[in-house]
């Protein structure tokens, strides 16, 4: 493979006047690295951000920009070198082609628009790429002695693009071939910043909790929630924290922009956590926050906007779960909602640089936040969510790279470090719901993916209740982004819910929740290996314990007893057939768990249900302690 690793002097000038712009620090903890300009050949004058000739003549073919310079500068030692972008055709292929092509298959696929994630060794592939492209020559050299002074400690790199199109790659992903490994999960704490010439806002550290406002943009579940079920659906995630006495929340439900605007100019917070969408104009090039009602309405809100209301209200951290929040400008970088924030001074933020659901983020975000509150840094803080996103789920994953953490300092921390540590959290189950369901002989977590029923909890403990056998523990994960069929399209457009993908990837979840079986709510339509359309799915016997149940196309209440019937059946069926290795059957009573209804007739969801003769001689014979139990379930909001 071609490559241009070319050392040149420092540059001055109005290069440095730049450079000094960037905010760099001369200490022996942090490795910056900065994409600075475009050049046709290696020592050649550099060009604008925006690539177009300095003198504003024409370009030859020759003086294309073939090369992105590269400086670097740690512990006082300042070097540059050439990035290459593409060959002159008489060269072979730079690695860049190939880093674009995959950027652009994961956009396709996390967009929802078509096509399949790289695979385990494509993702190593594309990880070299990255990792090739940015340590060229002398910054490679440089690098490398930064991590033997390091003596244990981790690395913390600081990368800044002043090209737009470069800085939207996503170099969390860089992978180090000769160690092995990621950067970002296991070598260094990999940190954004941008090109700002105003300064960050000066964080105090605290004694915990955090203090956070939770602002929700958009309508939870199907959208039909009073504003109190809202809130006690979004405080569900946070619970585990604050249990632990790591956080303080505060939950702003259908949040407006002046909302907002009122609660940060009237009260302190230190983190602004944002629940909604995020989008990016190509046309204006301009970032904007999505603010969505009940009925179906949204308006953008610019990056201008957003900036004038989170910025100088004293705020150590904004997380944007949004998707494209992290996002910049073709042209101009900055005039993405994330780089926008950044520049105009907020400390440290993160966001999203590919479009996910809300629920994808919910691991990450957990573990960021508990790290935080043991005054950890945000460079480490968010090196072990990362760890941790990479270990929840099975294989290869993307989904610990997709959030980004933009930061002055890496080295910064939100909280003073406690005299004692606090225990890692069973971050997805709650204390009150652990000690509900000790001494069960099967214990269940139940999981409302896309937070559609505000009473679960409550069903749960009444299923609880009524018997001695299964314990319910509501849970609250991180959806695995691999988990969609883009190739088929459910009513309404939308992709199907991959069950066999979907479980394999949460195999490990039952060991790491102490759970015998995990099941899973969603609103989203289910297709398995052999059938669309499912809503009730349960796997052999010898596969991983994961069931599903999907509430697509049924016109279901967010809550009440049809509701909490439908639930406890779909419950009974999924349990007997996995435990009991029984399947659905087309005759037979239809008001039997497992009569197959292909029709989706909500009545038999929502109805009363019970075993007929010949499944309850089986589950009987195969389920003897446990049939008690089933019957109970059903039973109960009879």
């Amino acid at each position: 493979m071609a490559r241009a690793a070319v050392a040149t002097e420092v540059p001055a000038g109005a290069e440095s006047v730049r450079l000094q712009m960037l905010g760099l620090r001369e200490d022996a903890d942090t490795f910056h690295i900065v994409i600075m300009d475009l050049v046709a050949q290696p020592g050649a004058a550099g060009r604008n951000r925006r690539g177009a000739a300095s003198a504003g003549r024409s370009v030859s073919e020759e003086e294309r920009p073939r090369f992105a310079r590269i400086f670097a500068s740690y512990g006082g030692a300042r070097v540059t070198t050439y990035m290459p972008l593409r060959s002159d055709g008489r060269e072979p292929p730079t690695r860049f082609g190939s880093i674009i092509s995959t950027h652009e298959r994961i956009k396709a696929y996390t967009n929802r628009v078509e096509g399949t994630l790289p695979d385990d060794a494509e993702m190593i592939a594309f990880g070299t790429d990255l990792f090739e492209t940015l340590f060229q020559g002398d910054v490679r050299r440089l690098y490398d002695e930064a991590r033997t002074r390091q003596h244990g400690r981790k690395l913390d790199l600081v990368l800044t693009s002043m090209i737009p199109w470069i800085a939207e790659k996503p170099w969390e992903f860089a992978y180090d071939g000769g160690r092995q490994s990621f950067l970002a999960t296991e070598e260094i704490h990999f940190v954004r910043n941008v090109l700002t010439a105003i300064p960050a806002d000066v964080i105090t550290r605290r004694d915990r909790p955090l203090r956070i406002l939770v602002a929700s943009a958009q309508p939870v579940g199907f959208g039909h929630l009073s504003i109190d079920q809202e809130v006690e659906v979004i405080r569900r995630g946070f619970q585990p924290l604050e249990e632990a006495g790591l956080v303080a929340v505060e939950v702003l439900a259908r949040a407006t922009p002046g909302a907002i605007h009122g609660r940060l100019s009237r009260d302190e917070y230190q983190v602004v956590h944002f629940i909604g969408h995020g989008v990016f104009d190509e046309a204006t090039q301009e970032g904007c926050l999505v603010f969505e009602d009940d009925r179906g309405g949204a308006f953008n809100l610019g990056q201008r906007s957003v900036r004038e209301i989170f910025c100088n209200r004293g705020l150590s951290l904004v997380f944007l779960n949004a998707c494209q929040s992290g996002s910049g400008g073709q042209s101009e970088f900055n005039k993405g909602v994330a780089q926008a924030l950044v520049s105009h001074g907020l400390p440290a933020l993160v966001a999203n640089q590919y479009s996910v659901l809300d629920s994808s983020a919910t691991s990450f975000a957990q573990h960021f936040y508990w790290c935080l509150g043991q005054g950890m840094t945000l460079g480490a803080s968010a090196r072990e969510a990362r760890i941790a996103v990479n270990y929840s789920l099975q294989g290869e994953l993307i989904d610990w790279a997709v959030p980004v953490l933009y930061a002055r300092d890496p080295n910064t921390s939100l909280c003073a470090r406690p005299q004692r540590s606090a225990p890692v959290p069973a971050m997805s189950v709650r204390a009150t719901s652990r000690r509900a369901t000790t001494g069960r002989p099967i214990r269940v977590g139940v999981w409302d993916i896309d937070d559609v029923f505000p009473s679960l909890d409550r069903t749960l403990s009444r299923m609880n209740a009524v018997q001695q056998f299964y314990g319910f523990e509501l849970v609250d994960l991180s959806v695995p982004l691999d988990a969609w069929d883009m190739d088929n399209r459910a009513e309404g457009g939308t992709p199907y819910l991959w069950a066999e993908k979907f479980a394999r990837r949460l195999q490990s979840k039952t060991v790491e929740l102490r759970v015998n079986v995990l099941a899973c709510v969603t609103r989203h339509w289910l297709r398995d290996d052999d059938t669309f359309n499912l809503y009730g799915w349960w796997p052999a016997r010898d596969q991983p314990p994961i069931i599903i149940f999907s509430c697509a196309g049924f016109d279901m209440s967010a809550e009440g007893p049809a509701t909490d019937r439908a639930i406890a059946n779909a419950m009974v069926s999924a349990l007997a057939g996995y435990f009991g290795e029984l399947d659905s059957h087309v005759r037979g009573a239809k008001d039997c768990p497992f009569a197959y209804n292909p029709q989706r007739n909500i009545a038999h969801l929502t109805g009363a249900q019970r075993f007929d003769a010949a499944c309850r001689g089986k589950v009987k014979k195969k389920l003897p302690k446990e049939l008690p139990a089933l019957e109970a379930l059903l039973h109960v909001f009879a």
